[in-house]
């Protein structure tokens, strides 16, 4: 049976976050704020997690991918006090009555060995059953061995020896005939409540890029899409129901067909992705995908990593997709109809999340629109606005949509009021060049 998956993400003096944040994650969620402010930082956190649970790492936090080879001190919140602690946590929650634990929090120190690497100092877990532990490093490790104090909610345990692999706890060999340990026993359900991380969560960035020409077929099928985008055409061609719905898409709102062909290059099998038009009488030839505009090479990934997630299991192992700026090169004609096809989507799963970091407003309008139409529940939906406290760090402010749609709570009012303003401003300097009749 595969471990229930996480229902949100907190973080406390990471990078812009001083202050305890928490992300709610729902089958639709919804991320804005000005520049700046840490919307990014947020998202990533699950897919700098899910880099950091797979086989073979070395211990600690693993920076190579999403968060760009950071050191512990880039990621450390920049304006600590003397007398906070020198760590930043990143922890995960669960639903009551689901799985083992109920949260599962990591504070990451700088590893005394290897200077900026970030390794857990801390371990914290509740379980569901009422019980809680927390695993100290107890000094320096010995060979790649390191030894925690356990503490528990009934008083304190005896000395934990584990090894890592990133930052999934591995118990020590247990000699044949011996029982393992309460504390291997725990290490065990941290590794089961981390698993789902390792495969699950897919991160598409802000900066997509065009696929090659010709893109060569890889020796196994392709799975998943990289955060470039750019292997979107590899994943239509070995997943055949995801062209059918990616088409479909671009068919109605673009009117143009998709076109994904198989030929022979000249190191093996190649493919190469086309729109054609809506009728070949009009327009009597197709365009290749890097030739059709910086539009549909941006939009092509978002449309195969939401059909992914929309996709049954065993059609995809995708739980978590993680989307920066998916209106970047799109029209807001467009936008409008991505929040629509967004919906749909989102409307009817349970299990997986979209998580979206975004400003649109057309995408936030069009997610509303469907909302009021009876179309979505509202409880489907996260939004989220990351903003700036006093003192300059930033804050991650939960904001409830109600059943027409409308938002409440620290929802800045001003959020989008530059159009209007513009405008008015417009129609003001209009008005300064009429001549003036005596």
């Amino acid at each position: 049976m595969t471990p229930p998956l996480p229902r949100s993400i907190s973080v406390q003096r990471y990078k812009a976050f001083r202050q305890r944040a928490t992300l709610e994650l729902r089958p639709l969620t919804l991320l804005y704020g000005y520049n700046n402010t840490g919307k990014s930082a947020l998202v990533r956190v699950l897919r700098a997690l899910s880099e950091s649970v797979q086989p073979g790492l070395p211990p600690g936090l693993y920076t190579g991918g999403v968060l760009r080879d950071a050191s512990f001190q880039d990621l450390l919140h920049a304006g600590l006090s003397d007398d906070e602690p020198n760590s930043f946590e990143l922890e995960l929650g669960w639903e009551p009555g689901q799985g083992e634990l109920s949260t599962l929090s990591f504070a990451f120190i700088e590893s005394p060995d290897y200077p900026g690497r970030a390794i857990p100092g801390e371990i914290s877990c509740s379980l569901q059953s009422g019980q809680s532990y927390v695993l100290k490093l107890a000094g320096v490790p010995s060979e790649e061995v390191y030894t925690y104090h356990v503490h528990t909610n009934a008083g304190a345990g005896s000395p934990c020896l584990l090894t890592w692999e990133g930052i999934s706890p591995c118990p020590l060999p247990v000699p044949l005939g011996l029982t393992p340990s309460p504390q291997d026993a725990l290490l065990l359900q941290i590794q089961r409540a981390l698993s789902p991380l390792r495969a699950g969560i897919s991160w598409l960035r802000a900066v997509r890029e065009a696929p090659p020409r010709f893109s060569p077929l890889p020796p196994r099928r392709e799975r998943s899409l990289n955060p470039r985008g750019d292997n979107a055409p590899l994943l239509l061609e070995a997943q055949p129901h995801l062209q059918e719905r990616c088409a479909a898409f671009l068919y109605e709102h673009l009117q143009r067909r998709l076109l994904t062909e198989r030929q022979l290059g000249p190191m093996g099998p190649v493919v190469s992705t086309y729109l054609g038009p809506e009728r070949e009488r009009l327009i009597p030839h197709k365009v290749h995908l890097v030739d059709s505009g910086e539009g549909p090479v941006h939009l092509l990934p978002v449309l195969v990593a939401l059909e992914q997630v929309a996709a049954s299991a065993d059609e995809s192992p995708l739980w978590a997709l993680l989307i920066e700026e998916p209106e970047a090169h799109i029209h807001p004609h467009l936008q409008r109809r991505l929040a629509e096809h967004l919906s749909r989507i989102a409307a009817p799963l349970q299990e997986r999340r979209i998580i979206l970091e975004t400003h649109s407003e057309h995408i936030l309008l069009g997610v509303q629109l469907q909302i009021a139409q009876g179309n979505l529940d509202p409880t489907q939906v996260a939004l989220c606005w990351v903003g700036a406290r006093a003192d300059g760090s930033s804050e991650a402010l939960p904001v409830t949509l109600h059943t027409d749609g409308s938002p409440s709570g620290l929802w800045p009012d001003d959020v989008f009021a530059d159009d209007d303003q513009v405008v008015r401003e417009l129609l003001r300097a209009r008005r300064a060049q009429r001549p003036r009749h005596p």
